[in-house]
């Protein structure tokens, strides 16, 4: 399995703005000050968007937060800020106050969740679902993220193909497309590459154990692992620059993320994994991912899928003159995708896919996330099974991970 990064380039320079670290706390004592004063949407979301959190803004914290927003201005700053945070550990506070399992107890964990990455894509349902891409960059100004465009289309999963899945893309800012990108952030795999890539060979990889963690309402236990560039399969791909990189830049990189288990059934709810040691002459600097999954009904029963995803990304700018040695002295531009999967299908040999399945308009903020079942409820670790796939942000990359 590898997981594919490409970077498709395009141009600006500026030099880069610092911006304030803040803890979570800090953040909701800011909001509130900010709303006791009156200040306006615009103003409040100018001063968010200047943060940067040092812990994770998680889903239940961002939504105490967006309920005292003065408008939607502000409710996006606090939305992006929280998905700029979504490797970084949530506050002290919000975990279980519980003593850390035993070893005996953290190896069984580890070991019902590798079987159950083994049968996931396999007992997974041949299906289809939307997807909603919002595609965020800095513009290479250090600044805050802007939306660059938001792109709808849809994602096909056929189990009988060894697991394989294809997207179509239907429209960028509503305006039709011809089913491709071509330039941005992109992903692929995430439904069960990403999964079962961490538990190929047949030693379990070097998990450390971390903390316990809620995630709508349920304990999860939560794993670090770390690989080395050789027990690694996290791809990063780069292309294209006209005259100057005519043809994909393509390595393997080390690795380190974390996995949430559900102790009990060994069904992983969240996956993250970043790029480590890329070289400085490589124009891609950063690359990570993180995927949260979530029971949803397929057909007339329930699976564990992809929810959401959040990819990051740094491209360095050069010039034309020099371009492997200058990526490490210029600007970056920063990118983030967010990605929704909703409205899930089973797919039947008979089915066909139009276009009006997808809605035009159908955008994160008005969208109601994918139906899913109770947390409390999970299925079986051998009904589960997850493969997922992301989008391309504008004009750079593409994380994905291999089959």
């Amino acid at each position: 399995m590898k997981i594919l990064v490409a970077v498709l380039l395009f141009l600006v320079t500026t030099a880069p703005a610092l911006a304030a670290d803040i803890s979570v706390q800090q953040l909701a004592d800011f909001v509130a000050s900010a709303e006791a004063r009156g200040q306006s949407d615009k103003e409040l979301a100018r001063k968010i968007a200047g943060l940067e959190l040092t812990q994770r803004l998680t889903a239940h914290a961002v939504a105490a937060l967006l309920r005292q927003a003065p408008g939607p201005q502000t409710r996006e700053a606090l939305k992006s800020v929280a998905d700029e945070s979504s490797f970084l550990d949530p506050p002290a506070s919000e975990l279980p106050d519980e003593p850390a399992p035993t070893l005996a107890e953290q190896k069984a964990s580890l070991q019902k969740a590798r079987r159950y990455t083994d049968s996931y894509v396999r007992k997974l349902p041949n299906f289809f679902c939307t997807l909603i891409v919002r595609r965020f960059d800095d513009g290479r100004s250090g600044k805050a993220l802007r939306l660059h465009d938001t792109v709808t289309g849809y994602l096909t999963f056929n189990g009988g193909n060894g697991g394989k899945e294809s997207i179509v893309v239907r429209n960028v800012n509503g305006i039709q497309s011809n089913g491709k990108l071509t330039q941005g952030l992109r992903t692929h795999d995430e439904v069960g590459g990403l999964l079962s890539s961490l538990f190929s060979g047949d030693a379990l990889p070097p998990f450390v154990w971390s903390h316990w963690e809620n995630m709508n309402g349920q304990r999860v236990a939560v794993f670090r692992y770390s690989l080395d560039k050789a027990h690694s399969h996290f791809t990063v791909t780069y292309c294209c620059r006209p005259g100057v990189v005519t043809s994909p830049i393509t390595m393997i990189t080390a690795a380190r993320g974390e996995l949430a288990i559900d102790p009990a059934s060994g069904i992983i709810l969240r996956v993250t994994e970043q790029a480590v040691d890329i070289p400085s002459g490589f124009p891609l600097h950063k690359a990570a991912i993180m995927v949260e999954y979530a029971a949803v009904v397929v057909g007339k029963q329930s699976f564990i899928c992809p929810l959401r995803s959040i990819t990051i990304s740094d491209l360095g700018v050069h010039d034309p003159a020099d371009f492997l040695d200058s990526f490490s002295l210029s600007a970056n531009l920063h990118s983030l995708n967010e990605m929704q999967f909703t409205a899930y299908h089973e797919f039947q040999a008979e089915t066909r896919i139009a276009a009006g399945d997808i809605p035009q308009s159908a955008l994160p903020s008005s969208s109601p996330a994918p139906e899913a079942a109770s947390p409390t409820s999970l299925p079986a670790p051998e009904q589960a099974e997850t493969k997922r796939e992301t989008l391309p942000p504008p004009g750079q990359e593409d994380v994905s991970k291999p089959e």
